[in-house]
This record gives C-alpha cells, sequence and structure tokens, in this order.
C-alpha cells in the first residue's frame, strides 16, 4: 500500500497489504455511478478545478514523505503538508514503524527533489477507534530535523455543512493512472460528501442503488468484502473523524501515495486543509474509485495537533532520557508544554512504577509494555524504545506485548484493528 517497508517491524505490517507499492498523482477520471448534476464550486478554488500538475512553488507546503533510493533519486510514499515550520501532518498509517532514514521532500518531483529535510520522529492520534481504514482518526504530526522558514504552512480548518457539495482541492504525489504514473504533485478537485454517515449512500442512495454497483468493483475489494451487504456496512464512517470526497462527475480521484495529502481550499489567501487522505476503494475500471475517505480534525485529533506541536514527541505517558523524566504539562497545569526532572539528583532512575507510570525509580525497576488500548497497533516503550505489537500477525512475526491474548482477544473480545488494511492509500 501507502506506506513503505522501512524496517522489519514496518515490513510486518506490509506483508498483507494489497498490491504493489505505488507512488505518483492523483488519478483524474470520472468514477463509476457519477452524479449527473455538478456540484457548487466555491469561488476561492475555482480556477485550479479540473487538475493540472501543481508545479508552483506556491504549493511547496504540500510534500511527500520518501526515503533514498541510493542513486540520488527519492522513493516517495506518502504525501505530507507543512503545518509549522518543523512539523508535517499526514496519515497515521504512513507512520506505523520505524521512521529512520525517512525526509519531507519538497517539489514538484519527488523523485528529485528541491530539498530533502530529515525527519526526527512521529506520533499519531491513538484515542480513537475503528473506522473505515481501522484506524479511528487517521492522522500524525512527522517533527522535521530543521526548520522550513521559507514556505508558508497551511491552516487547518473545520469542515461545516456550508460546504457540502462544493468541491476542495486533493493535492498528492499518489498514482495517477492505471499504470502507476508517479511521482510527481498533482491537483485538483473533489466534492464534499459528507461527514460521518455512510459514504456509499452518498453516492448511490442506499444498498439497493449501490448493489449493481457492486459487480463492477475490483476482485480484491469483493474478496475482502465478499457481499454488497458487507461493504455496505464497512462503508459507514467515523462521525467528526471521517469524510467522504469526490465519485462525483468531473471530480479528481485520490489514490495511492496520496495518503496523508490535503484536502483544502484557499481561505481570505491562505491555504486551508480540512483533513488528509486515508483509504478508498477500487473498480475494475481505476485503480482507485468512487472517491476517498478523508481523515479530518475532529475534537480528539485537534487536541492531538495541539499537544504534539506543543510536546512533540513526548507520550502521554511520558518517556525517559537516561535518568531524567519528561512529560507534557495538562492545560490545568497551564497549558501543553515539556516538562522535565533528573532522576539522579534523587539518586534514583527513570522507569516504570508499579503503577505502570513514568516517575524516579529504584535502578532496576522494571515493567512489561502492555497492549491496553493499543490493540491493532504498535506500543514504544517511553523507558527504552523497545516495540512491542497488539495485532493478529505478531504471533506469526513473534513480536507481541505479553498480555495480548488476554487483552486483545478475550471473551468479549475487546476492539481488535487489522494493522494492514487493504483500504489504505
Amino acid at each position: 500500500m501507502s506506506n513503505l517497508p522501512r524496517s522489519p517491524q514496518s515490513r510486518r505490517h506490509a506483508s498483507r497489504a494489497f498490491g504493489a507499492l505505488l507512488t505518483g498523482t492523483i488519478a483524474f477520471a470520472g468514477p463509476l455511478g457519477c452524479a449527473d448534476t455538478p456540484p457548487d464550486v466555491g469561488v476561492d478554488d475555482a480556477e485550479i478545478i479540473g487538475g493540472f500538475p501543481a508545479k508552483h512553488a506556491r504549493f511547496d507546503a504540500v510534500g511527500a514523505l520518501g526515503v533514498p533510493m541510493g542513486d540520488g533519486s527519492w522513493f516517495p510514499f506518502c504525501t505530507a503538508s507543512l503545518i509549522t515550520p518543523t512539523a508535517v501532518i499526514t496519515a497515521e498509517h504512513c507512520v506505523l514503524g520505524s521512521t529512520d532514514g525517512v525526509s519531507f521532500l519538497i517539489g514538484f518531483d519527488a523523485h528529485t527533489p528541491k530539498r530533502a529535510v530529515s525527519v526526527l520522529g512521529a506520533s499519531a492520534e491513538t484515542s480513537v477507534f475503528g473506522g473505515f481504514v481501522g484506524l479511528g482518526s487517521d492522522v500524525a504530526i512527522v517533527h522535521l530535523a530543521e526548520p522550513v522558514t521559507d514556505i508558508t504552512p497551511l491552516a487547518l480548518g473545520n469542515l461545516d455543512d456550508s460546504l457540502l457539495g462544493k468541491r476542495l482541492i486533493a493535492m498528492g504525489y499518489g498514482v495517477q493512472n492505471n499504470v502507476g504514473t508517479a511521482g510527481t504533485r498533482f491537483m485538483g478537485s473533489e466534492t464534499y460528501n459528507g461527514t460521518g454517515g455512510n459514504f456509499l449512500d452518498y453516492l448511490y442512495g442506499d444498498l439497493e442503488g449501490f448493489r449493481p454497483v457492486y459487480p463492477t468493483l475490483a476482485d480484491w475489494v469483493k474478496q475482502y468484502w465478499p457481499t454488497p451487504e458487507a461493504l455496505h456496512a464497512a462503508a459507514d464512517l467515523l462521525d467528526e473523524y471521517e469524510a467522504h470526497f469526490g465519485g462525483r462527475r468531473g471530480d479528481a480521484q485520490d489514490c495511492y501515495g496520496d495518503s496523508g495529502g490535503p484536502i483544502m481550499r484557499s481561505v481570505n489567501g491562505t491555504w486551508t486543509t480540512y483533513g488528509v487522505v486515508s483509504g478508498g476503494i477500487s473498480s475494475q475500471n481505476l485503480i482507485c474509485d468512487a472517491g476517498g475517505v478523508f481523515s479530518t480534525f475532529g475534537p480528539a485529533t485537534r487536541t492531538f495537533i495541539e499537544r504534539e506541536l506543543a510536546c512533540p514527541m513526548i507520550p502521554e505517558l511520558g518517556k525517559c532520557d537516561g535518568d531524567t523524566v519528561i512529560r507534557c504539562a495538562t492545560p490545568e497545569e497551564g497549558g501543553y508544554r515539556p516538562l522535565s526532572t533528573d532522576c539522579s539528583d534523587l539518586g534514583l532512575t527513570c522507569g516504570f512504577d508499579e503503577a505502570g507510570e513514568i516517575a524516579c525509580v529504584e535502578e532496576g525497576a522494571t515493567f512489561e509494555l502492555s497492549c491496553a488500548g493499543s490493540c491493532g497497533g504498535m506500543v514504544v516503550s517511553p523507558v527504552d524504545g523497545s516495540t512491542c505489537y497488539c495485532d493478529e500477525l505478531c504471533t506469526d512475526f513473534g513480536d507481541c506485548c505479553g498480555d495480548y491474548a488476554e487483552v486483545c482477544t478475550a471473551e468479549p473480545p475487546a476492539p481488535l484493528t487489522q494493522s494492514s488494511a487493504p483500504v489504505r492509500r
């Protein structure tokens, strides 16, 4: 899928992903079941409807995440957007596993970017569960090793009913066509159909309207959802956290490699993004079809972003830096900001206490990482950076947290989200 296997940890997630790793631009072709009446178009985005290569430097806040190929070129695997001089926003599934060697690639051609800015690390919103791609709020913040001060970051916006039926601008480096043309930044418009609700109902009215379309879908879609009813049930989106764009006559089509890319419009001259590409389906006509599901900036996501920008890569539990305990102050403590205590001043070290909280503890104190709250994902130790997984593949790879069976496969079962859902882009 769209996130490139970059390490043994991330390869395990890609092992059951659909299809080949593809990069490139947004696909522009009318999907099956297009509406006959074109939607209204806002003045701010009217000049760029129809789709074209986004070569101008004014679009450089939208770049790619990629890795070097060793010959001077780069392999872009996801799209990301600058939101501060030192942070970009993307999809959570783009940063599962290690970000070692990953850079933010700036410029029209991600294979030969104008600039590559190294990535320090990434954090994802993990408190919201479920949804079409199984990650809840499929949003992550990637931190850069050096500031980008010559590009204006995107602003973050909230979708509301005033935008329903209007076209916003999608931009990314994903697949452009069925032969995999890829790697350059494209932009095009997609109709905002709604947040929450059932995205198939937006396009086809209801289950009965969708039934004639189901046989035209790609084989992998029908294998994963073997009946129209199964796919229709899976198409229910999370209120406040997932929206559907596209699938109408004249719309652009986001695709593999566009993951993490913005859906945006110009507001008083400022590019404003309302979400990131998360996933979708394919048909026998197009490798990606019927529009796309975008992760939006619901309340928990907004809180995550605010906290992450103030306290970069500090987990909610806190973390250890040698003997020093580091955590993020809460709003009740005067607002998000890093706090630290050197435990060595007390003759102690940083670690987990008996309650499983980061604290100053006696040397040699141990605590096992837990799958609680992390079924379907990865847990990173705030103490030493070690990892374990809490999904259905961990028994095959031997990298489970110790309580995986008790927490994630218990009766009644806890929510267990697939780590490599084939709908991700």
